[in-house]
């Protein structure tokens, strides 16, 4: 098994202009993933797989090989207004 794990946004205060800071992370098989993902991105041109670089039709296509696998997926959202957070 592997996981991996991504970030979005930031924890900078207030002046940041971001509202919420995201923790992801996806537990799989790597080699299984590895059969899958590296087709995708050789077709996309892409070293990694970011969503925000593709168009609605190469998500859908992503999206449709990718639900065929077998994975788990955890993920954390902190709210910047949250006062705790501002402590």
């Amino acid at each position: 098994m592997q996981l991996f794990i991504d970030e979005s946004g930031d924890l900078g205060g207030v002046k940041s202009g971001k509202r919420y800071f995201v923790v992801a992370g996806v537990i799989c098989e790597e080699e299984e993933v590895s059969h899958t993902l590296k087709p995708l991105l050789q077709e996309f041109d892409l070293p990694e797989l970011k969503f925000n670089r593709l168009s609605y039709d190469e998500k859908k296509l992503a999206l449709l090989k990718l639900a065929t696998l077998d994975f788990s997926i955890a993920y954390s959202v902190l709210s910047k207004n949250d006062e705790t957070l501002k402590e």
